[in-house]
């Protein structure tokens, strides 16, 4: 089935006229949060948009956001009372030429939203709609997503925002991160492989007057072939087949195929000390962990590119699959389907996160991390760390951290285990865990929970070690060492970090 594109791009006129009349409207993401009572607007979109019986349930007042939301959301036909009540005439005129209403096709007076329009962040997103209150408007396997469910909002919300030049999105739908991207980037650049999801981003481009991003359709990194960008992000379809045939979420027979594809094609596409975000879901397997699979995708590329893993959420492999079920609401034998891939693939561990990679900008050694979010882990932290490492990844770094007046830092604790040895206890491990930046543990030798304890920020790292000396003959380069991970692990924060 092949549903033509509902919108049109009428004249620039039409799109200033409803850009202005919806950015004075009201309806905005804080209003629709506040008055639904919702922690995310994803929880208005589910599935493809069928948010019409609840938003009917909560309806109250009769104002213009909520006359929006009814209509754009919910798809509520509006009757002519409502729409000459709340629309301009210019605007019922424009919303009509550039394809956003259009009569019900049995009851003409009735105007119907023939797509989901939706406000976040500023911007204004139109995609395709699954639902009106009365059947299905669109379900083919193009379908475009809005781009505000959560697990699209999390990749979003998990990309640097700070200035960059040339800002690179690959599979960009309906053009929400690439607006978001065009707040901060000089020149944006979004490519799709689908005509509906490029045409899509165009007309939110001209919908929310973004002028520098243009939108180019091809497969991957096909459509900007020789050129390079500081910044590239990309959410790619990360289900395996068994899930469908949805463009937007299929990434292969085992999920990681597109995946594989952007890692191993994304660093000839990043200039120096460029970095590539992308959000992630893959599997850790029998003696093959997820990153190692991702070091294997980058190549020869892996001897110039660090590579840090952030971890959301790891689950069991048929958690993950029932929920999936469940989401879905298929028959119970499609969770035998999930459950025979994951057998195949000897899966142990599905990974949910960030990957990032980036092109060193001077020769040094690269590095890998792999990090599990925290409770208040945010793209800040993320940023924090990859700065962190590449610092201390430079040629004669270590030495100059002597120099530093490291302190506590805040979310750890020191876990100590004694055994009984020759009648007596005895000390035989330390370990620190950290919730802040990141969940993580490491183990410790017998003098570093001493010497994160004299850590006041005011002595420097060389006056501690001369002191522990006294006590522990400790190397220098151990030392540095250890002092580097207290720091990376949060354990330790020191001025310069």
């Amino acid at each position: 089935m092949n549903i033509p594109f509902p919108l049109r791009t009428a004249s620039p006129q039409s799109f200033a006229l409803v850009r202005e009349f919806l950015s004075q409207s009201g309806y905005t993401e804080q209003f629709l949060l506040n008055h639904f009572s919702l922690p995310g607007l994803h929880l208005l979109l589910t599935p493809f948009g069928l948010a019409g019986e609840y938003l009917h349930q909560r309806y109250r007042g009769d104002s213009l956001p909520l006359f929006l939301a009814r209509t754009f959301i919910a798809g509520y036909p509006a009757i002519p009372e409502h729409v000459e009540r709340f629309l301009p005439p210019l605007v019922t005129v424009a919303l009509r030429d550039l394809g956003i209403l259009e009569p019900v096709p049995d009851k003409p007076a009735n105007l119907r939203a023939t797509v989901l329009l939706i406000p976040s962040q500023g911007f204004f997103i139109a995609a395709d709609r699954g639902y009106w209150v009365d059947g299905i408007a669109h379900d083919d396997s193009d379908f475009v997503m809005c781009g505000l469910e959560n697990i699209s909002r999390r990749f979003v919300d998990h990309f640097a925002k700070s200035a960059c030049r040339r800002f690179l999105e690959i599979g960009c739908g309906s053009g929400y991160a690439a607006l978001a991207a065009s707040t901060f980037a000089g020149q944006v650049t979004a490519i799709d492989i689908t005509d509906r999801a490029v045409r899509y981003a165009e007309f939110n481009c001209l919908l929310n007057g973004a002028p520098n991003i243009r939108i180019l359709q091809g497969d991957l990194f096909a459509p900007v072939a020789g050129m390079q960008f500081d910044r590239i992000a990309s959410h790619p379809p990360f289900e395996p087949s068994l899930k469908g045939d949805y463009v937007f979420s299929v990434g292969g027979e085992d999920g990681e195929a597109l995946i594989a594809k952007i890692v191993s094609q994304g660093p000839a596409y990043l200039e120096a000390g460029g970095r590539m975000y992308i959000q992630v879901t893959g599997t850790d397997r029998e003696g093959e962990p997820f990153e190692m699979r991702i070091r294997k995708w980058l190549g020869t590329a892996a001897e110039e590119c660090d590579v840090a893993l952030f971890v959301r959420i790891t689950a069991k492999p048929m958690d993950y699959a029932t929920e999936q079920v469940l989401t879905e609401n298929a028959d119970a034998w499609k969770l035998q389907e999930w459950s025979e891939l994951y057998h195949k693939l000897k899966a142990e561990l599905v990974v949910l996160g960030h990957l990032v990679i980036q092109k060193r900008r001077t020769p040094r050694p690269v590095f890998f991390t792999r990090r599990s979010f925290g409770p208040k882990t945010t793209i800040a932290e993320m940023e924090w760390l990859l700065d962190w490492e590449t610092r201390a990844a430079e040629p004669g770094f270590h030495p100059n951290l002597l120099s530093s007046t490291p302190a506590h830092g805040t979310g750890w604790e020191l876990y100590t285990r004694h055994h009984v040895k020759e009648g007596k206890l005895e000390q035989f491990s330390s370990t620190f865990f950290t919730t802040y930046p990141f969940e993580t543990s490491l183990h410790c030798a017998a003098w570093m929970p001493l010497f994160v304890s004299r850590c006041n920020g005011t002595t420097t790292a060389a006056e501690h070690l001369e002191w522990l000396r006294t006590r522990f003959p400790i190397p220098e380069e151990d030392f540095l060492r250890a002092l580097s991970a207290l720091i990376s692990t949060g354990v330790l924060l020191a001025p310069e970090s």
